[in-house]
């Protein structure tokens, strides 16, 4: 199996603007592959979609000191990037620059009310089989940086046996996790297949894997002095499109909710420039059940209690909501405000993301999980 290979690291200050312009272009229809018919194969289908525009692997969670089991944990994520490039795909040029790939990491300590986080961008194209952009189309395997400072996520093991290895080596944080599956893989949609929008025409194949056992180490600080043991939760996504925005829609509120006891939940809307939502989609699975239940466009509804302000950007974010679905509503709640990313040095994208609590309507807590907005300040263009 060939590997398609990587190309150095570029400092984001000065890479950023080539590297985005070099990524602008129309949309592209779809392949083959996008189909719904496609079966989905593993763990090809961990691995990367080069013939899709987008695509991304996301991990959110949750981590505690194992000797502190009360204490509100820490939330973490670390997302890989690929965009590809359409006016470098005829070029025959090995050093030509076929994909980008970026990264973006925070970590989230609600005790001090505080989020750091950390960004990456470089050029991935077919000249040398190491080096420090690697990206398998065969599994899961992603690098980005090089071999001793490398942000990375990676799948290995088969079976009972696999697991997901995350890495992130920041000078204010870092994060080396283990990260072993507890329950199968979720597919999204129609048989993974998730539509975002009235039409067909914007859709996303979307998998998500819930309830990964977490262990490993974090560093908040510069010395490994200040690393500490942890353990916790996780849940990874993973999707790839072509096109998964509907013409109306600015941006999207999304969460991926994890219950003490092992359910599952997945929401999000697409919303336009009044915010208003032009479609949702969402799923549950209960704990023991193989298969998750989806709920369609009509059986949701995001409701908005409160908002706070970014006093870098000015822009205001919902930042507790009520979930109506099914199966009742839920309070969806920041574990503190402060959680914006600020991500115009890579993929110029500014938007929210952050560890959230999930309470009945008894106001018990019954979970954690992580909630995306995007939209807010500007309408998102991916």
């Amino acid at each position: 199996m060939h590997r398609p290979p990587p190309t150095p690291l570029l400092p984001v200050s000065s890479s950023r603007r080539d590297l985005l312009a070099l990524a602008a272009g129309g949309a592209l229809g779809w392949p083959a592959w996008a189909q719904p018919s496609r079966e989905l194969r593993w763990p090809r289908d961990h691995g990367a979609h080069l013939g899709s525009a987008i695509e991304w692997w996301y991990v959110t969670g949750w981590l505690q000191n194992p000797s502190q089991p009360q204490a509100t944990p820490m939330g973490f994520q670390l997302t890989f990037f690929r965009r590809r490039v359409p006016n470098t795909q005829t070029l025959t040029s090995p050093l030509a620059a076929k994909h980008l790939v970026a990264a973006h990491a925070a970590l989230s300590l609600p005790s001090v009310s505080r989020q750091w986080h950390a960004q990456r961008i470089a050029r991935w194209s077919a000249t040398t089989e190491q080096g420090a952009v690697q990206l398998s189309s065969a599994d899961l395997r992603i690098q980005l940086g090089a071999p001793d400072t490398s942000w990375q996520l990676r799948r290995q093991g088969e079976g009972a046996k696999q697991s997901l290895q995350l890495r992130v080596n920041d000078t204010a944080f870092a994060l080396s996790l283990s990260a072993r599956p507890t329950q199968a893989l979720m597919l999204q949609g129609k048989q993974g297949v998730s539509q975002k929008g009235p039409t067909a025409a914007h859709q996303s194949w979307y998998l998500t894997w819930p309830h990964l056992a977490l262990q490993g180490t974090v560093r908040v600080g510069q010395t490994q002095a200040a690393s500490q043991r942890v353990v916790g939760r996780a849940w990874l996504d993973h999707e790839w499109s072509n096109g998964l925005m509907p013409p109306r829609a600015v941006g999207w509120d999304w969460v991926g909710l994890m219950w003490d006891d092992g359910h599952s939940l997945m929401a999000f809307q697409m919303r336009d420039g009044d915010g208003q939502a032009v479609w949702r989609a969402g799923a549950w699975r209960a704990k023991h059940q193989p298969q998750a239940t989806q709920w369609p466009n009509e059986e949701l509804r995001f409701e908005a209690l409160r908002t706070w302000q970014s006093p870098t950007t000015g822009t205001r974010y919902p930042v507790a909501w009520r979930l109506h679905t099914p199966i009742g509503a839920w309070l969806v709640e920041a574990a503190f405000d402060a959680q914006e990313l600020d991500g115009r040095a890579s993929t110029g994208i500014v938007y929210w993301e952050g560890l959230v609590s999930v309470r009945n309507t008894q106001g018990q807590r019954v979970g954690w999980g992580y909630l995306e907005m995007t939209g807010y300040g500007q309408r998102l263009r991916l």
